[in-house]
């Protein structure tokens, strides 16, 4: 996989990123999906030479985070590059606003 610079730093990016929205499954993303076959997904793709990983605590309520989290305990961490998104926390219940969540645990 061809590596690119981030910017002015050290940090080297895969060309290509791996998106997890389906990854965190749920009836509106795709059903219900199984976390160990996500978790390999995850792990075939830094095999394949992704390092960059796409996530969001809007996807599936922060279920797709907590899967990232465990498939990164089985990578060389110093390797990957996690992106997220912030501003919408989706909740189960309650309101969408003004909301604060601390995402850090599913990491």
């Amino acid at each position: 996989m061809k590596m690119i610079p981030l910017g002015n730093t050290d940090i080297a990016l895969s060309r290509m990123g791996l998106g997890t929205w389906a990854i965190g499954g749920g009836p509106a993303w795709n059903g219900n999906l199984d976390m160990q076959v996500c978790i390999d997904t995850i792990v075939e793709a830094h095999r394949c030479g992704i390092n960059l990983i796409d996530t969001a605590p809007g996807y599936n309520f922060g279920n797709s985070e907590v899967i990232v989290g465990q498939a990164l305990k089985k990578l060389p961490r110093n390797e990957m590059v996690v992106e997220t998104k912030c501003g919408i926390v989706w909740e189960r219940e309650g309101s969408l606003f003004n909301k604060v969540g601390d995402r850090s645990p599913a990491l």
